[in-house]
This record gives C-alpha cells, structure tokens and sequence, in this order.
C-alpha cells in the first residue's frame, strides 16, 4: 500500500533541499585591495584639476582646464614675449633683474592672428637683491609658494602675488593698484618632485583695468602650477 507523506512533511523536506544547494554555491565576500591598488586609487583622487574663478563685480569669472606654468628664465609665454596687452599687465624690461616670479597663465591662441590671448593668471614674486649672479634652482621657486598668506605686489616693486582675470568683454583686469584690505592665501601644494608643482588657495581682490576703473573681486579661488 503506498504511503502518504503529509504536506507539512513535504514542505520541510523541499526546503531542506534548497538550503544544502545554496550552501554549495561559492560565498560572495568583500576583495581586498592591495597596496598598489590603494596607491592607485589614492593618486586617481588626487589627480589636479585647474581653474581660476571668482565673482568680478557682478560677473562671474570662470577659467577652467590646464593653465601654462612659466617662471622668470625659461617662460615659454613670457610677459615680455608675446601675451597681448603687456602694458595693462604692468610688466617693464627691467622687471627680470629685480625679482623672480613663478606661476600658471590660462591661454588662448587667436584663430585670426596666432597671437597668445592671456585670459588670467595667477604669480607669486619674490624682490631679489644679487651682489653676485647666483644660481636659480628648483627650490628656490618652491619656496616662493609656501603654505601662508601673501600681500600682492605693486607694479615691478617688491615680494608678493599677482593676479589676472579677462571679463566677457574683453577687458584685462590686474592687481596693479592699492590692495588695502585684499587677501590671498596658499593652502595647498605638491611635493617637490618634478619640474612643476601644483598649488591652490584663495582670495579677494581690487582688479584695475589700467584706465582709472575698479572692480572688487571676491570669492576668488585657484588650483594653478608653478615652474620650478
């Protein structure tokens, strides 16, 4: 006589089945990353991105993607050498004996005319008094974009920072005025490992465009290069 199983029975014994099969399947744990993979991971985070922006007056400045880093002996984009509206750029050809500079400038060529079109920049400058022709090294353009707060430099006298920004309209705003009140300050910067250093930080400023007008910008921040 055949035997019945009751439901109850047959219910336990189905899933019985199915919890021994699902327990031979392979367990899905976590992977551990190696450290190679962490310093790959951590150099992808940490790969440099590039702007200038700030608020000039009422309008928004914006200068995105990979500046030209340049410094005062081997500036392929020299202020002397090419950048259109050197005399609103406050530089003279004197300006190389008194100080070392170092810095980013976000360019354009002119379609029209292949002339390089200077739409901001970002140097630091450092007042050298030589008795003797000494050596020019890495370090001492490292040195010049230390972690502080730097005042801004006033024509083609003295150490600080100075700054450009290109409105929509064309017009080259410059530092080169009274900065009471104006701040910068570097917050972050690279090893010294290559021939270029990447540096950021903030600041406010008073923008002249060399004709007697003004325009406060604020809000102003930077991740920029610096030649060594």
């Amino acid at each position: 006589m055949r035997k019945f199983t009751p439901p109850n029975v047959l219910f336990v014994a189905i899933v019985s089945v199915l919890l021994s099969v699902s327990g031979c399947k392979k367990e899905n744990t976590p992977q551990t990353i190696s450290d190679t993979q962490v310093s790959q991971v951590s150099n992808n985070q940490a790969a440099p991105s590039y702007y200038l922006s700030g608020m000039l007056g009422t309008e928004a400045i914006s200068l995105p993607g990979n500046p030209v880093a340049y410094n005062d002996s081997t500036d392929a984009i020299h202020p002397h050498g090419g950048c259109d509206n050197e005399a609103e750029e406050d530089h003279d050809g004197d300006f190389d004996d008194a100080a070392n500079y170092t810095g980013s400038r976000w360019v354009t060529t002119d379609p029209n005319t292949n002339a390089l079109v200077s739409h901001g920049s970002v140097d630091v400058r450092k007042l050298i008094v030589r008795i003797y022709a000494a050596p020019l090294v890495a370090t001492n353009y490292y040195n010049m974009i230390a972690l502080s707060s730097y005042g801004f430099v006033n024509h083609n006298i003295g150490s600080g920072v100075y700054v450009t920004v290109r409105d929509s309209q064309g017009i080259l705003w410059t530092t080169n005025g009274d900065q009471t009140g104006s701040t910068f300050t570097i917050t972050s910067r690279t090893a010294l490992s290559s021939a270029v250093a990447n540096f950021s930080g903030t600041f406010t400023a008073k923008m002249y465009d060399g004709h007697g007008n003004v325009k406060q910008l604020t809000n102003g921040v930077f991740s920029a290069t610096a030649k060594l």
